[in-house]
């Protein structure tokens, strides 16, 4: 990596830190953890060349939380897109504020709050 890229490495206590531009590490399998929720987005950067959506799963306990889309700022994350308005299962882990996702799939039944799941036309 040129200093450009990454200015500083910092590992300490076992957390690794980037300073610089952000670096894709792909998660491990004992960080990962699988959110339940109904998926929906909200439109961000109005009047600006940045305008697109940003995800969000409303979890049954109604907490929110932000999913990170893997899609540029005015893009659609065709995988998030493609389940808005859904009850969802979100495999990935926690980054910064937001929840990066490995995976997504329709919320089976089996689980608590998904026993239920709203007709969608397009789904």
């Amino acid at each position: 990596m040129t200093k450009s890229r990454t200015l500083a490495l910092v590992q300490a206590f076992g957390l690794v830190i980037w300073f610089g531009t952000s670096l894709s590490i792909p998660a491990s399998a004992e960080t990962q953890q699988t959110i339940n929720g109904f998926l929906f987005s909200k439109l961000a950067g109005i009047h600006y060349r940045s305008e697109g959506p940003i995800y969000f799963l409303q979890k049954f306990d109604y907490t929110e939380v932000e999913i990170a889309k893997h899609a540029p700022l005015e893009g659609d994350d065709a995988n998030l897109h493609a389940r808005l308005g859904t009850k969802v299962s979100i495999t990935g882990d926690m980054e910064g504020g937001s929840f990066r996702y490995t995976s997504i799939k329709r919320c089976p039944v089996s689980v608590e709050g998904c026993e239920i799941q709203y007709y969608h036309p397009h789904h």
